[in-house]
């Protein structure tokens, strides 16, 4: 069977696997529940810790959160549109902010290849992180992607923290 780790470009593809699977096994309610759970891993295992106890019991309640949160609904256009005023959250730490950057982007230009992809998701995520000068200083170093770039925000921080540097990321 199949698995779901949380990546909004694989969402699509599992669930509609998984839902051949349940109809042609004719799972009843239970069984497609305890399966769904069996398939999540890692970011989708995370988010549905965060969810009620009456939605974790139900299947189709917890398809439907799922869906919310990792499926591809959105517009792109809409999506565009609000990816260049994107920022760190006042108390958003570095990696969300990255993966929402890297969610955001992935509906935006969910038509376009890798490298546009990881070209403004880059750049949407250095322009909005909160410490500036860190931002600047890792663009100059020219990441490829939204991970390279978090990496790089990651270790100038740390550097600018051994050399007693404030910093705010």
């Amino acid at each position: 069977m199949q698995t779901f780790s949380g990546d909004v470009n694989q969402w699509e593809n599992f669930i509609f696997y998984f839902d051949n699977a349940r109809r042609q096994y004719r799972w009843d309610e239970k069984r497609k529940l305890q399966r769904l759970k069996e398939c999540l891993r890692d970011k989708a295992v995370e988010y549905v810790r965060t969810l009620s106890s009456s939605t974790v019991s139900s299947y189709k309640k917890m398809v439907k959160a799922l869906q919310n949160r990792f499926g591809l609904d959105e517009q792109p256009h809409i999506v565009r549109k609000n990816l260049y005023d994107m920022s760190q959250g006042a108390t958003e730490n570095i990696n969300d902010f990255a993966d929402r950057v890297q969610q955001q982007v992935s509906i935006a230009f969910r038509d376009s290849n890798k490298n546009t992809i990881d070209s403004v998701g880059t750049d949407v995520f250095l322009k909005g992180v909160k410490d500036k000068a860190i931002a600047f200083q890792a663009a100059q170093q020219n990441p490829k992607n939204v991970r390279k770039a978090l990496e790089k925000v990651k270790e100038i921080t740390a550097d600018a923290n051994l050399l007693g540097k404030s910093t705010t990321s």
